[in-house]
């Protein structure tokens, strides 16, 4: 996650959000991780097969690409991989979005926001708590890229990351992780994305995470929200 987010989302109106709320309470976000994690990218798509919603005129939406992933959906007793439509958007952008004051806040907050998008909205704020905080340590990619990551983290900031973690649906969480080369003509890597929800309908699992470390930098927003996901 990166500070961009956090002063696109301080400056936008709340009309360009407003744009936007189609998309959070209908999509499921997921995060695509990249080698330099600052070039990541949350992925908006519909579990149910509907059509995307236009984001034209929403904060950030000129950034945003439309494209295609690969996510593991329940096939009987199995999980089986679909290509589905999705809007792509740079993680700076995205952080605009789910933090707080973004989309997921116009949708009356987590309760009215999809389950996998509260939750993400979660996961940023958290992050952004950590940079107000000068959690971050400098590093190195196995490219030599420099890239940033959160650090040193204490023992509540690391059980909230597990908690929202463990709160996610499927949908938050379901594009596979392949380990082949480039080059390989084919993925052959098995699918170990398992599937999380607590019934066939995801959508009946909110996000569900307990309120966030307190500390002197951080005032929690008096209304966390139906769901149970943090705000900060």
């Amino acid at each position: 996650m990166t500070a961009t987010g956090a002063g696109a989302a301080a400056d936008a109106t709340p009309a360009a959000f407003a744009a936007l709320v189609p998309l959070v309470r209908s999509c499921a976000a997921v995060f695509l991780p990249a080698e330099v994690p600052r070039e990541g990218r949350i992925a908006w798509w519909r579990p149910d097969g509907g059509e995307l919603p236009d984001v034209s005129g929403g904060e950030g939406s000129e950034t945003w690409s439309r494209g295609e992933i690969t996510v593991v959906r329940r096939h009987g007793k199995g999980v089986r991989r679909h290509a589905v439509p999705a809007l792509l958007a740079p993680v700076g952008e995205a952080v605009a979005v789910l933090s707080t004051g973004g989309a997921v806040a116009a949708t009356g907050g987590a309760a009215g926001a999809h389950p996998s998008a509260a939750c993400w909205a979660a996961a940023a704020r958290h992050a952004l708590h950590l940079i107000a905080r000068g959690k971050l340590l400098p590093g190195l990619t196995g490219a030599d890229v420099d890239a940033w990551r959160a650090g040193p983290l204490g023992a509540e900031d690391i059980a909230h990351l597990r908690a929202i973690a463990g709160a996610m649906p499927a949908e938050a969480h379901a594009v596979p992780l392949c380990r082949c080369p480039a080059a390989a003509p084919r993925c052959c890597c098995p699918s170990r994305t398992r599937w999380s929800g607590r019934s066939s309908t995801p959508w009946s699992t909110p996000c569900r995470v307990p309120p966030p470390p307190r500390t002197p930098s951080a005032r929690p927003s008096p209304r966390a929200g139906r769901s149970g996901c943090p705000g900060r």
